[in-house]
């Protein structure tokens, strides 16, 4: 029964033996036991090879691979199972096929199979990711062929399928055998293979022509993208559309532009309380204290919940003493309880959100000043000059958060037309006609003027300029606090015992001497963080994070360097929050600076098939849109290579797929591939054959050269043989 069911975590053969010295194993035992004859051999081998049927989870399933080959068992105990090692050729686990393509292997020199049975077997291995396992199942079909002649029509249709591997070795492997076994003269499999033709790697293409109805591998054209202009966001009508909008983001708090128009909601119609109010909110209210009992719940949500609890219950909107977070889907230990400290931007959120419900529950009808006005997250200049001018109007004082989140969500566009509508209105209109670009009076600052405001309007200004003035009125000196953020990302290794990583720091000048309030919103972001164990100014989980991008959207970079600083290359999450750091790379308004860049390059080196796979549609996006420096991009991803010694197969993958959407893609990452291969020949990246085989194949497929005598002498450098060496020579010889 311990080989019918599988266990988990520690309660398995596999996690036991794994911590225990060889002599108190369960496999040495078995073996023993075996070998004494006082257990049946037939009967452990049988129940061994039933157990890898089974597709345990990998870790689990080799203990039964290494306990039966431990066995040794004989070629006649092999021949006596061949049934059963057909059958595993369907196995999910690759070592476990890899285990019955060895016996079968073996069985077939001593007793050869069926050719028909062979081959219905082996079909599934055919395409398979693992090269040699493909590699093993071409010998064996070769040779079911050779045998059985008539078969070798369906021998071909076999092989055909390995032609959906990635990998040029395995395509070629697959031609060969299918010119050997005469395909080109079958009108019907000519018709088939057309439909492989858009995988077939760039440099097979003309021997792939001579087997198929078609004369050369289509290359797929460039993509279209229709632009769309931004999407206007509309108010919230009505106090009934605000209850329903707060009860539907209480359950899913994903769209930070959704959850700006509730807040301002609550701002324009919360003081409409119908007369059963009590009543109507019982919902709500429940809802909210749920939510606030729940330790697992997104502090953005929290945030959220306590803004309804303290509405419907008509309490002060006092902050909770601690905020926690104990979501699985957190940044760093998702098992741990870190409180937010009193700087980041969820206690931002909340104390603007406070301020908001403050002015609602005196009465007042007013709009939130920082509520975006399209999907970008800005603020269009002429609506928010009007709200400023609507709360004058009502002698009315807006919260300092939402004022300063106002003046750094300005829209580049419409800004001078309206600066023209706040002459003599007052310091607020001062501060907001110098975040449209206006001039900074000094005598303005020497009279005690709100330093909060003046930062973020600095911050809000196009173009960013350094203000000393605003410098000195802030009291203390930091980035962007009145100077702009010069931000350094240093890439290194660090060893632990026989451990080395990857040692990322990003560091931003001037220095930090002082502590930053967190009105002083734009100096946030350079806060230093607790890293990968504590998580980020931006908070803890992915809505958290979303929030957290529309704090600054015209400069999202100081945004970026919070990703870099606390992305863990090696974390495996069911919903990554890492994401959520280049979730806006997608949108054609952002910029993709230096740091923009760098975590971008960082995110497709991740171990996390979500964040990879995101990083690659960026790219696609992002190359699609002409926003990415191919120098740059090609710069920042060989330091993550050479300096912090990572697997350059991540990037390998990921730069394989994104060739192929089109030719513009192919050309960018050859020309991205020119800046890799600049590396001292002494600290070349790891595991870089199957990136040299790739910049081949897109050089063959763009008809490129390599003129660049940097990485020319870099490839001559290279003595290795393999792939490295092979792929380095054909490179030079374009």
């Amino acid at each position: 029964q311990f080989f019918e069911i599988e266990g988990h975590g520690e309660f398995s053969l596999a996690a036991y033996d794994k911590y225990c010295a060889a002599p108190q194993t369960w496999a040495t035992a078995l073996h023993d036991l075996s070998a004494a004859g006082v257990m049946d051999r037939d009967r452990l081998l049988d129940a061994c090879l039933d157990a890898l049927s089974r597709d345990f989870a990998q870790f689990r399933a080799g203990w039964f691979s290494r306990l039966y080959e431990s066995l040794d068992p004989t070629i006649d105990e092999q021949i006596a199972r061949k049934k059963q090692f057909l059958s595993l050729l369907s196995s999910a686990i690759p070592p476990t096929v890899s285990l019955a393509l060895k016996a079968i292997k073996t069985i077939d020199a001593a007793n050869p199979f069926g050719g028909q049975e062979l081959l219905d077997a082996v079909q599934p291995v055919v395409q398979a990711r693992q090269k040699g396992a493909v590699s093993s199942a071409l010998r064996l079909v070769e040779a079911a062929a050779e045998r059985a002649p008539e078969i070798r029509f369906h021998a071909i249709t076999v092989a055909q399928g390995a032609l959906i591997h990635d990998a040029a070795d395995v395509q070629r492997k697959a031609l060969q055998l299918m010119e050997k076994l005469g395909a080109a003269d079958e009108p019907e499999l000519r018709q088939n293979l057309s439909g492989y033709a858009d995988g077939i790697a760039p440099s097979l293409r003309a021997q792939f022509a001579t087997l198929c109805d078609v004369q050369d591998a289509p290359k797929q054209s460039d993509r279209t993208q229709d632009f769309q202009p931004p999407r206007a966001i509309e108010p919230i009508a009505s106090y009934d559309e605000f209850i329903s909008e707060f009860l539907r983001l209480l359950e899913d708090t994903s769209d930070p532009v959704r959850i700006e128009r509730l807040v301002d909601g609550l701002a324009r119609h919360g003081a409409d309380m119908p007369v059963d109010f009590e009543r109507a909110m019982g919902p709500l209210s429940k809802r909210a204290t749920q939510i606030l009992n729940s330790a697992g719940d997104t502090t953005l949500r929290f945030g959220l919940a306590h803004l309804a609890h303290c509405y419907t219950k008509q309490t002060p909107p006092d902050l909770p003493e601690r905020l926690v977070f104990g979501s699985a889907v957190s940044l760093g230990w998702s098992h741990r309880k870190t409180p937010l400290g009193p700087q980041s931007f969820i206690t931002v959120f909340m104390k603007r959100n406070a301020d908001v419900l403050r002015q609602v529950q005196q009465g007042q009808r007013l709009p939130m000043l920082c509520r975006p006005t399209d999907d970008r997250g800005f603020i269009a200049p002429e609506q928010l000059v009007k709200r400023v001018l609507a709360y004058q109007d009502a002698e009315a004082e807006p919260g300092q958060y939402d004022l300063c989140l106002a003046l750094m969500r300005l829209a580049p566009e419409g800004r001078d037309a309206a600066k023209g509508m706040l002459a003599g209105r007052g310091e607020i209109a001062d501060v907001l006609l110098y975040a449209l670009g206006g001039p900074l009076e000094p005598t303005v600052l020497e009279s005690g003027a709100s330093k909060p405001m003046w930062i973020a309007a600095s911050a809000g200004r196009l173009p960013r300029e350094d203000a000393p003035a605003i410098a000195k009125l802030s009291g203390l000196t930091a980035p962007d606090v009145g100077l702009r953020a010069r931000i350094d990302v240093t890439v290194s290794t660090a060893c632990q015992g026989k451990y080395v990583f990857p040692e990322i720091n990003v560091t931003a000048r001037p220095e930090i001497k002082k502590p930053v309030p967190d009105s002083y919103l734009a100096g946030l972001f350079h806060l230093t963080t607790a890293g990968q164990s504590g998580g980020s100014i931006c908070g803890h989980t992915a809505d958290d994070i979303r929030w957290s991008s529309l704090v600054w959207p015209q400069n999202l970079e100081p945004f970026f360097a919070q990703g870099i600083d606390v992305l863990d290359l090696d974390q495996k999450l069911s919903k990554s929050p890492y994401a959520a750091f280049i979730e806006p790379m997608l949108m054609p308004h952002v910029a993709m600076g230096p740091l923009a860049t760098q975590l971008l390059s960082q995110s497709m080196a991740n171990a996390d098939p979500a964040v990879h796979r995101l990083a690659a549609e960026i790219l696609i996006t992002a190359i699609e849109e002409d926003r990415l420096s191919a120098t740059a991009f090609g710069d920042v991803t060989r330091d993550l290579m050479v300096k912090a010694a990572l697997p350059t197969g991540r990037w390998t993958r990921a730069f394989s797929q994104v060739a192929g959407v089109s030719p513009s893609h192919a050309a960018f990452l050859c020309a991205v591939g020119t800046r890799l291969l600049r590396f001292d020949p002494e600290t070349r990246p790891r595991d870089f054959g199957g990136m040299l085989e790739l910049l081949y194949e897109l050089h063959v497929d763009t008809k490129a050269r390599l003129p660049d005598e940097k990485a020319r002498s870099c490839l001559s450098a290279i003595s290795a043989g393999g792939k490295l060496g092979k792929f380095a020579k054909r490179l030079l010889d374009l």
